[in-house]
């Protein structure tokens, strides 16, 4: 069925579960609670089409076109897929993947897509009031005058993401991730945000900055495509509160970042090299493949930072079986403190972290050589290959 043009089909509470309807069309069919469980639907386009409660659940709908359609109370929770291997059975859940589906104008008001793949995805002018979205992946989405009030987003990611005029009346953003989201032009009132990663400092940026950090969050989104990268080489940036940032790939070499707030921040594959971060904050923040040769990081906060290599993947998102150590050759670490650090892999030949704190951190399969460690505490580190 694959390629077929079942436009205006009416097949309301049709059983088509793991049908293959991929690069066809159904623009203004009626699938109303219809089984389409685990269905290939990528690349349809479904315009308009009225999808009233129908099972979705782990079905396809990468780059599906559902403008204005109805997805209202549509189940698309993740698909539990029974496989059998070696006459042994194993239960496998699918998350529903909407990566890059168009829904802008869509209905899907009181839909459940918990866990659902929606990175990229268009919900411009959607209405998901009420809407299941608990741990969903909604990166990169543009949700421009989207209505979510009273949606359950416990969990969320929704980093990079376009809120302009949406709609967060009443819904539940309880941990969730907005890293370089702008709240400001949204309506959040009565919005739940506790323990939410979010840059609580916009407001304290010149709007250079902002604008910088805007485009940089496109960039990122977009894989390269869209926006620019940031590039702030040095500069003096000391004191800055980034807090809750995606800088992932932001080239910030020889800039003064003393006292910087990089708490929880996502730096991965950045460039620091030669940078100054005395007694910066870097609580919880992914350094994942960053290069911070010759970086000034003494008395440093950096718990629970992450600083293992990083898998390295094609454009098009696909392992490639490479990874990018974090470099931190030659680098001043005297008294900072990382309790609990995940340095797996890390490069420290010839680092300096005298004095450290590196209590329970996690030191295997670092580069060790000429390593300063004198002082240090290492109670419960790991060192062990």
């Amino acid at each position: 069925m694959a390629g077929r043009d079942l436009s205006r089909l009416f097949m309301p509470a049709a059983l088509l579960s793991g049908i293959d309807l991929s690069n066809g069309a159904a623009i203004r069919a009626t699938l109303d609670r219809a089984d389409l469980f685990g269905a290939n639907l990528a690349a349809v386009n479904m315009t308009e089409a009225s999808l009233l409660a129908a099972d979705l659940r782990g079905a396809n709908l990468t780059r599906t076109i559902l403008r204005g359609a109805k997805l209202d109370k549509a189940d698309l929770r993740p698909g539990q897929l029974v496989i059998w291997v070696a006459d042994r059975k194993r239960v496998q859940d699918k998350a529903t993947d909407l990566r890059g589906a168009d829904l802008s104008g869509a209905s899907a008001r009181g839909a459940d897509l918990e866990r659902a793949a929606l990175s990229g995805a268009n919900l411009a002018g959607a209405d998901l009031s009420s809407v299941n979205l608990f741990k969903a992946n909604l990166s990169g989405a543009d949700l421009t005058n989207a209505t979510l009030a009273g949606a359950k987003m416990k969990g969320v990611l929704l980093n990079n993401a376009k809120v302009t005029g949406a709609d967060f009346t009443g819904a539940d953003l309880h941990g969730a991730e907005l890293r370089n989201v702008n709240l400001l032009h949204a309506k959040t009132d009565g919005t739940i945000l506790t323990d939410a990663v979010i840059h609580k400092g916009r407001r304290t940026l010149s709007e250079e900055l902002i604008v910088a950090l805007d485009a940089h969050a496109a960039w990122v989104s977009s894989q390269g495509t869209e926006g620019a990268r940031l590039e702030l080489v040095g500069r003096d940036l000391g004191g800055i509160d980034l807090e809750g940032t995606d800088l992932s790939g932001a080239l910030l070499e020889e800039c003064n970042l003393t006292r910087a707030n990089f708490t929880g921040c996502r730096l991965q594959l950045a460039r620091l090299a030669k940078s100054r971060l005395i007694e910066a904050r870097l609580t919880g923040a992914d350094l994942s493949g960053a290069v911070l040769r010759e970086a000034d990081l003494s008395r440093a906060v950096m718990c629970e930072v992450s600083a293992r290599a990083v898998e390295l993947r094609s454009p098009d998102g696909r392992q490639t079986g490479r990874t990018w150590p974090t470099d931190l050759r030659d680098a001043r670490l005297g008294e900072a403190d990382l309790r609990g650090a995940d340095l797996r892999g890390a490069r420290l030949t010839g680092a300096y972290l005298v004095y450290c704190n590196l209590a329970g951190a996690d030191l295997r399969g670092a580069e060790l050589d000429r390593t300063a460690l004198m002082f240090s505490q290492l109670v419960s580190a790991r060192t062990d290959p």
